[in-house]
């Protein structure tokens, strides 16, 4: 006898599937580039970030690595 069907582990899989693709596919339609912020400091280093936060003459923000800076010398410019 001869069951129909998908078992759950096949079932499960192409689910898995799908989501990898679709967090792949939806932010390249999107245009979502994750960084819409780039601050670079006095001695020419760049950081991304996604937000910025101004503090009287200092910027406050988070880079991409999930580490916090003050800066109080710095250029920023918007690319996303």
């Amino acid at each position: 006898m001869k069951k129909k069907g998908f078992t759950l582990i096949e079932l499960v899989v192409v689910l898995v599937i799908i989501g990898v693709l679709a967090a792949i596919v939806i932010p390249a339609i999107l245009g979502y580039s994750g960084y819409r912020y780039e601050v670079t400091d006095q001695n020419g280093t760049t950081y991304y970030t996604d937000s910025v936060e101004y503090d009287g003459n200092r910027v406050i923000f988070v880079d991409q690595h999930g580490h916090s800076h003050t800066l109080t010398s710095y250029s920023i410019e918007e690319i996303g």
